[in-house]
């Protein structure tokens, strides 16, 4: 039999338990305002959660070629980017903006390192599971305040945290000399992940 990963539903479904509110049966027309709060948190969870930079969001070397207009446009899925060169070309809204020469205008390529954001749909299951007990653990403490199910919640969420960080090492082949501390250390000054 095969499982298969949370749907947003069930992730909002979970949200909603751990307020204590019943499960709804679909996301799409709701005026219900516990299911609106619920999928923003998810949502504002998601971007907070991919902004930090994982592997399968990560893309190391992305090729930014100069438009018609002679422009960089940021893709529009980043949440975070870097130029790999080091030069004075910076991201500043959806286009880069070239610091050295104060313009948009830009001719050569940009090689750049793209923490992505990405649909639910698209997120691994450790990273789903991260967010929606994270998710559930903030919209719980913003609308029940209870410092009990806080405690609970923030235990499975430190579990879950744990889970998502094993398959990062994992997907990046896990070593002393690779790990995202080891990294973060070599890179200071540049993506923070």
């Amino acid at each position: 039999m095969a499982v298969a990963n949370t749907t947003k539903l069930e992730a909002v479904n979970d949200i909603l338990r751990n307020i204590g509110v019943s499960p709804v049966n679909s996301l799409t027309g709701t005026s219900n305002l516990n299911v609106q709060n619920a999928l923003s948190e998810l949502e504002n969870t998601s971007r907070a959660v991919l902004l930090r930079g994982w592997k399968f969001n990560t893309v190391d070397s992305l090729t930014i070629n100069p438009t018609i207009n002679d422009e960089l446009l940021v893709p529009l899925n980043a949440l975070d980017i870097v130029n790999n060169g080091g030069e004075s070309i910076v991201p500043r809204g959806t286009r880069f903006y070239d610091t050295e020469n104060g313009t948009f205008t830009i001719t050569e390529a940009l090689d750049a390192t793209v923490v992505q954001y990405l649909e639910w749909e698209e997120l691994p299951e450790t990273a789903r599971q991260y967010i929606k007990i994270r998710a559930g653990r903030v919209l719980q403490e913003d609308t029940v305040s209870s410092q009990t199910l806080s405690s609970y919640d923030r235990a499975d969420e430190a579990d879950a945290l744990i889970e998502l960080r094993v398959a990062e090492e994992r997907d990046v082949g896990g070593n002393v000399l690779t790990s995202q501390t080891a990294q973060r250390i070599l890179t200071r000054n540049r993506v923070l992940r």
